[in-house]
């Protein structure tokens, strides 16, 4: 378990290249920060924001203009995180988990629009999603699911707001059902 103590608050980052906080190995918060336009060229790759083997808060940070990952969380990420305005991404959030670390964190009342993708889902992560606002614009995807057909196949995310196309399509006729803004099972 980790030793170091991180407090990284109240901080703004813009027009950095590749990664504007990147914590490993510790315990803590990120809180109240502004990471804004980040000039990464790798779409699938690199993130703003990215914490990795760390059981820590990410709270109330602003991320905003990148064209690859807003915040990646590893999968030995344990915390949550809340409240915070993720816009304007390739991929908002990315959240990773390996067999061992399912990366369970709690993902609520974050403001996740504009985004290419707003939350990626890999490998064996089971986040749970409530109380977001998951939406873009035109064909832009709310949660992409990528999961092995061995590991969790559903993702509780619940209580969230898609936006209106996606809410009424939703609410039209009977469920389970493929829903344009989410890429999951129900793609493939």
């Amino acid at each position: 378990e980790a030793d170091i103590l991180v407090d990284i608050s109240g901080n703004e980052i813009m027009n950095m290249y590749e990664r504007a906080i990147y914590v490993a190995n510790a315990k803590g918060r990120i809180s109240n920060n502004v990471l804004r336009d980040n000039q990464n060229y790798s779409s699938d790759y690199n993130s703003v924001l990215s914490v990795d083997n760390v059981v820590i808060d990410v709270v109330s940070n602003v991320i905003d203009s990148s064209s690859a990952i807003g915040m990646q969380l590893g999968s030995s990420f344990v915390g949550r995180l809340d409240s915070n305005t993720i816009t304007n991404h390739n991929i908002g959030i990315k959240v990773e988990g390996g067999f061992a670390n399912p990366c369970t964190t709690s993902i609520r009342y974050n403001n996740i629009t504009n985004n290419n993708k707003g939350i990626y889902i890999l490998e064996h992560a089971q986040p749970t999603i409530h109380y977001n606002d998951i939406f873009g614009s035109n064909s832009q995807t709310s949660i992409y699911n990528i999961m092995p057909s061995s590991s969790y196949a559903e993702v509780d995310a619940r209580f969230n707001y898609w936006g209106e196309t996606t809410t009424v399509e939703m609410n039209e006729g009977g469920n389970p059902k493929n829903i344009a803004s989410i890429y999951d099972q129900y793609d493939d």
